[in-house]
């Protein structure tokens, strides 16, 4: 394969070598930018799908943060220290997110519960070093039930009292704190939890719960609705530039393509170097005004039938003979080769 042929098959494009049925108006070029629309296409979407949970993965946190409280009990009172993260260098909230942290204490229907009347719930989230960050009090009780009532839900619940599948028990839910932000250089690490009486609890939690508000309750609670949004919207965008960006690379493909051959026809009516001497021989004459006789050179373009080269024919008419006064005549032809 010879220079010509290489360059007529590849476009150079950036740098690199294009190959022409790329961007040529023939039949195998519509398939070709048909299987590479569809394999853009399929790359867009996933692509957007990928974006989508990212950007769900890094802009929505956790809903939920629920660790176990261990109480210890005291002789006028019942406390718990509650190590929340992890490890150390766990970030466990997001500071851009509003918070609501509650208590939930399941505690026996004794007697001993229900005389204790009402008893204060204080809890202090404390960053790394132990200083509270937050603090927030609030009072609960158990809830009052008369001696017919206590004795009718017994009665329906005997059997599986009776089978140990129900425990008589009551669910404490003690909201705590609503709206609470995380701090960007002092971060919840600990919960310290209190009781100012002794209350029989079988098992207790602490809960942090995300309130999402704006974009991300959208996200979380509509995700099907809102991820086929987002998806459709980024693969529309995608395209577009995608569209804008495969016009550009064309036309600059088909300016460079235009310029080559443009080019390439300029060298082919370029003249010999013997007619370039000869011309130049004459203009240095004329300017020292010498009478030096320069045959006359009349030049002939010839396209010959090789790719690659022009065939320049030149006569060389001599002029007349000025002390004679007579012409010589005949002519002196050549054939010469020119690369185009």
């Amino acid at each position: 394969m010879t220079d010509t042929e290489a360059e007529e098959q590849h476009t150079r494009v950036f740098g690199y070598d294009i190959p022409r049925w790329v961007s040529a108006d023939t039949g195998i070029s519509l398939a070709v930018k048909g299987v590479l629309a569809v394999s853009a296409l399929l790359a867009v979407l996933v692509s957007s799908i990928v974006l989508y949970s990212i950007f769900y993965r890094l802009y929505v946190p956790q809903l939920l943060h629920e660790s176990a409280v261990h109480m210890q009990y005291h002789k006028h009172n019942t406390s718990a220290v509650v190590d929340l993260v992890p490890a150390a260098n766990y970030k466990l909230l997001s500071t851009s997110q509003a918070y609501s942290v509650a208590l939930h204490l399941d505690v026996p229907t004794s007697e001993a519960n229900e005389q204790l009347g009402n008893f204060m719930v204080t809890v202090e989230l404390c960053d790394r070093s132990g200083t509270p960050v937050h603090t927030a009090s609030r009072p609960a009780i158990l809830p009052y039930r008369s001696s017919l009532v206590k004795v009718m839900q017994t009665a329906v619940r005997a059997v599986p009292l009776a089978l140990g599948w129900m425990h008589e028990k009551t669910v404490l839910d003690v909201r705590l704190m609503e709206g609470m932000y995380d701090r960007r250089f002092a971060p919840i690490t600990v919960a310290r939890v209190a009781l100012s009486r002794p209350v029989q609890v079988y098992k207790a939690r602490i809960v942090i719960m995300a309130e999402f508000s704006g974009l991300r309750y959208w996200m979380f609670y509509w995700r099907t609705p809102t991820a086929v949004l987002f998806v459709a919207l980024a693969v529309v965008w995608q395209l577009a530039f995608t569209a804008v960006a495969w016009s550009v690379l064309e036309a600059y493909t088909r300016s460079r393509q235009g310029q080559r051959e443009e080019v390439g026809g300029m060298r082919s009516l370029t003249p010999s170097p013997a007619a370039q001497r000869i011309a130049e021989t004459k203009a240095e004459a004329s300017r020292k005004g010498e009478g030096v006789e320069i045959p006359e050179l009349n030049v002939e373009l010839v396209q010959d039938d090789g790719p690659s080269s022009a065939v320049v024919e030149e006569q060389m008419v001599p002029e007349a003979d000025a002390g004679a006064g007579t012409s010589k005549s005949g002519s002196l032809r050549r054939r010469q080769a020119v690369p185009s």
